[in-house]
């Protein structure tokens, strides 16, 4: 739910140039800042696109991805910024 760090895995920041995780997901969704379901759709997506470069050949990664991948093609909707409408 929060940013890999360099003390988690020390080579992701080599690997992965443009990370994304839940954690700052949430603190977009909060902030307003998802204008529409693909913008949240596609940090969606970038997750799973990093989780699967850094990586590669582990089950129970690979297990989570799916249920990702689930999530970023099913009708998610996403709350409108406060003071909007629809």
């Amino acid at each position: 739910l929060k940013p890999v760090t360099k003390a988690e895995a020390p080579t992701y920041q080599d690997i992965i140039k443009s990370p994304m995780d839940l954690g700052t997901m949430g603190k977009k969704l909060k902030k307003g800042e998802y204008m529409s379901k693909k913008q949240f759709q596609a940090d969606l997506t970038l997750i799973v696109a990093n989780c699967r470069k850094f990586n590669t050949d582990k089950a129970g990664v690979w297990f989570v991805l799916s249920f990702f991948v689930l999530l970023i093609s099913a009708d998610v909707r996403v709350p409108s910024p406060r003071g909007r409408d629809g």
